[in-house]
C-alpha cells in the first residue's frame, strides 16, 4: 500500500510539471544496491561529506529483462525538498543477474557510481534508480536509507 501511494504522488508529480511520459515506478525487484560504500546489507549507512559515495548494483526491466540504455541515481530527501541526480559508469557484466533472471539480454545490468557528495545538505536520503529505455524510463526506489553527517 505504501509503495502505490509513493508512486501515485511521484506519477501525479511529474504529470503536473509537464512531462508527457510519466515514468514508471515499479514495487518489485527491477534494481538492487548490493555495494552502498563496501556495506552490502544494512539498510541504513552513515556517511561523511569529506568522501564520495560509492553506489554498486544492478538493474534490469522487470518485463522484458534487459540492461537499460543509461541509468542515473536520484538521491532524495526524505521530505522530498532535495533530490540530486547522478549519472555515472552503467553496463558492468553481471552474470550473477543473468543466472537468476535467466537471460542473456542482461548481461551487463550491472552499475558503479562514485557521488561526491560533499556539498550535500545533512540528512536522510532515500535511493532512486532511473533506467531509460528507448520507449520509456523506470524508476526503482531502493530500501535503504543514506544518512549524510
Amino acid at each position: 500500500m505504501g509503495m502505490q501511494i509513493v508512486s501515485m504522488v511521484i506519477l501525479g508529480s511529474l504529470v503536473l510539471a509537464g512531462c508527457k511520459d510519466p515514468p514508471l515506478v515499479y514495487a518489485e525487484p527491477a534494481c538492487m544496491i548490493d555495494n552502498l560504500n563496501g556495506n552490502t546489507t544494512q539498510s541504513e549507512v552513515r556517511v561523511t561529506r569529506t568522501k564520495p559515495l560509492h553506489l554498486g548494483g544492478w538493474a534490469i526491466d522487470p518485463v522484458s529483462r534487459r540492461a537499460a540504455d543509461s541509468i542515473s541515481i536520484n538521491l532524495v530527501s526524505v521530505s522530498a525538498d532535495i533530490s540530486k541526480v547522478y549519472e555515472g559508469k552503467f553496463n558492468s557484466p553481471r552474470p550473477d543477474i543473468v543466472a537468476a533472471f535467466q537471460t542473456e539480454a542482461s548481461q551487463v545490468a550491472g552499475f558503479d557510481i562514485d557521488v561526491p557528495i560533499n556539498s550535500m545538505t545533512p540528512g536522510l536520503y532515500e535511493i532512486h534508480i532511473s533506467q531509460t529505455f528507448s520507449n520509456r524510463t523506470l524508476v526503482c526506489r531502493i530500501p535503504r536509507i543514506i544518512i549524510v553527517e
